[in-house]
């Protein structure tokens, strides 16, 4: 990360902080008194923060949401990081969150500076015991809906959002990484906010591998499906 960008991230993540109102009260209490030093001050803050950071990246470095069972079979997604978000959606304030829909649960990703280039290191997992006891897991249709909200203060904004096929991890068995492609809900011909790179892989990794025909046929199978229910829907309504 260059110098810039990263007084950029410190510039945002301070602000925020300092722009509620409980605190920027006890800024200017504070500010009025005159025998206060500002550079040693700036020199104190300073220090602080990169102890600050220290204990951040310790925690970080530990930090897996739902960490798995042993003896379960579980979809562990990762997310690493992002790209070509739009800076039009950027300000000093604003933070990015990324959520995950998948069979029946939601988790969030950690809240970062909104970035063109965030980066993210979030680990997510989701079981698949009781799906692989009912099915074979390559017929297990549901994807993962993938979201990316922009927080401004107090305001929570659906910039974009993503579904995938889980099962591009069955082909794989160390792992598949993709770049998703967020499109805006609000315009019909689906414009990119931004780029999100994710890390999909089955632990532990499945015996039986599918081939690419076989999951294409089963997804044809499931349109064909989809298709014919359509038409009922349609004649019957």
């Amino acid at each position: 990360m260059e110098n810039e960008e990263r007084i950029n991230v410190l510039r945002k993540l301070v602000r925020s902080h300092l722009t509620q109102p409980q605190n920027m009260k006890r800024i200017n209490d504070l500010l009025k008194d005159t025998t206060i030093n500002e550079s040693k001050i700036a020199d104190q803050f300073i220090g602080e923060i990169k102890q600050d950071i220290k204990s951040m990246k310790k925690e970080s470095l530990l930090k897996v949401v739902d960490k798995p069972s042993s003896g379960s079979r579980h979809l562990q997604v990762k997310i690493n990081h992002g790209c070509a978000f739009l800076d039009l959606y950027s300000s000093d304030t604003a933070f990015l969150e990324v959520s995950i829909f998948f069979l029946n649960k939601q988790v969030r990703s950690q809240t970062i500076p909104f970035l063109n280039e965030p980066k993210f290191g979030d680990i997510f997992y989701f079981c698949l015991d009781e799906h692989e006891k009912l099915v074979n897991l390559e017929k297990l249709s549901d994807k993962l809906l993938i979201t990316a909200v922009k927080i401004d203060g107090s305001a929570r904004t659906l910039l974009g959002c993503c579904s995938i096929d889980w099962r591009k991890a069955l082909l794989t068995p160390r792992g598949v990484s993709l770049n998703e492609e967020l499109s805006s809900p609000k315009c019909d011909g689906g414009i990119s906010v931004g780029v999100l790179n994710v890390t999909l892989s089955i632990l532990p990794e499945v015996k039986s591998i599918p081939t690419v025909k076989s999951l294409d046929s089963i997804r044809q199978s499931e349109k064909r499906k989809k298709y014919r229910l359509r038409l009922c829907v349609d004649t019957t309504a």
